[in-house]
């Protein structure tokens, strides 16, 4: 769809940026807001495909949120400690399982897929 520039008064042929849709989920895979600090990946769906993000600390690792760092959310100077990474959806869908099961075997292979991939 054309774009009408006011102030210029034209039109021009680019179009608008997409929007995604964005989908978040927390312990046992439930439904999210992606920007709460309870949401540990979250999908964007495009039109024609879609981005994959899980929630990784600093030092590489997958966040388990029934593990030793569970309670490390919040850094001392008041940032989150874990951020969204992009991920394929090998590494997401092994994730999403691991939430969804709470089975360890689940996050150590979306880890490892995690690491060949870098």
């Amino acid at each position: 769809m054309p774009i009408f520039n006011q102030k210029e008064n034209t039109v021009s042929n680019e179009t608008e940026p997409e929007t995604p849709d964005a989908f978040g989920y927390t312990e046992w895979a439930a439904d999210i807001d992606p920007a709460q600090l309870k949401s540990y990946c979250k999908k964007e769906q495009y039109q024609d495909f879609a981005r994959y993000y899980v929630k990784i600390s600093p030092n590489g690792t997958l966040f388990d949120p029934w593990g030793s760092e569970a309670n490390v959310r919040v850094t001392e100077y008041g940032r989150n400690h874990f951020e969204y990474k992009k991920v394929d959806e090998t590494v997401f869908s092994s994730y999403l399982d691991f939430l969804k099961t709470k089975n360890a075997s689940y996050l150590r292979n979306a880890q490892r897929k995690y690491n060949e991939k870098q």
